[in-house]
């Protein structure tokens, strides 16, 4: 019986999603062992941080003198060249 229900064609999804969670598992052991624990919980320390932060919610101050000083940049026209003269110096 356990050998009718390995060779399933209808229980064949479990042996893809076994083997990706296989792969995921020696990914991480990979990086583990390649990079120290201790940034891993920086990295954690630094982005529970961020998230908390409330810049988005600031008033619209700081997204105002942005866009003024995009709008402050001026537009630089473009000229497209179809061919190009031959920079080679001929000896």
């Amino acid at each position: 019986m356990l050998f009718s229900a390995l060779f399933d064609k209808n229980k064949f999804f479990l042996w893809q999603h076994a083997n990706a969670v296989m792969v995921a598992m020696g990914g991480l052991a990979f990086l583990l062992a390649v990079i120290p624990f201790k940034f891993f919980l920086m990295g954690l320390i630094v982005q529970s941080f961020t998230m908390s932060l409330k810049t988005g919610k600031s008033s619209g101050t700081g997204n105002r003198r942005l866009k003024e000083w995009w709008d402050s940049i001026p537009i630089v026209p473009i000229r497209v060249v179809d061919n190009v003269p031959n920079t080679q110096h001929a000896e």
